[in-house]
């Protein structure tokens, strides 16, 4: 069944479009992170103040001390899934902005970009699909009621 106008998939298109969105900003925010941390960052050990699994991940916040000696408490990137409380790792932070810091261990674990990046395609794709009226939502949600 095709749509009979732009109005039955003009929700769908700009539904898709802009999650889409959201996942290439979120693949090319955390590919950049990576990208950053591994050509400039400072290696360094950092004490684990909190760390909360959640559904959407692992929340970790760590205490480490520049070379200048001003302390420097921030949320890690990236990290694994897995640390207790005083736990001293070792991570990698700019140096220009030493708030960007990650658990050097899980650096280049490039998971988070290579997801966000598959589900920004397969939002886009179902977006192009739509636009094209080649899949017809509405009637697709009318049959599953």
């Amino acid at each position: 069944m095709r749509y009979s106008s732009w109005n039955e998939r003009k929700p769908a298109t700009i539904t898709l479009l802009v999650i889409g969105i959201f996942f290439v900003g979120m693949a090319v925010y955390a590919g950049a992170s990576a990208a950053i941390l591994a050509a400039r960052g400072v290696a360094t050990t950092a004490t684990v103040l909190d760390h909360q699994r959640m559904r959407s991940g692992t929340w970790t916040d760590v205490r480490f001390v520049l070379p200048d000696g001003h302390t420097v408490t921030a949320a890690l990137e990236q990290s694994l899934d897995s640390y207790t409380l005083g736990e001293t790792i070792p991570v990698r932070y700019d140096p220009e902005n030493p708030g960007l810091v990650a658990d050097e261990r899980a650096l280049h674990d490039m998971a988070m970009p290579a997801v966000a990046g598959g589900m920004a395609a397969l939002c886009l794709l179902g977006a192009a699909l739509t636009w094209f009226r080649v899949i017809n939502w509405v009637a697709i949600a009318r049959r599953w009621g």
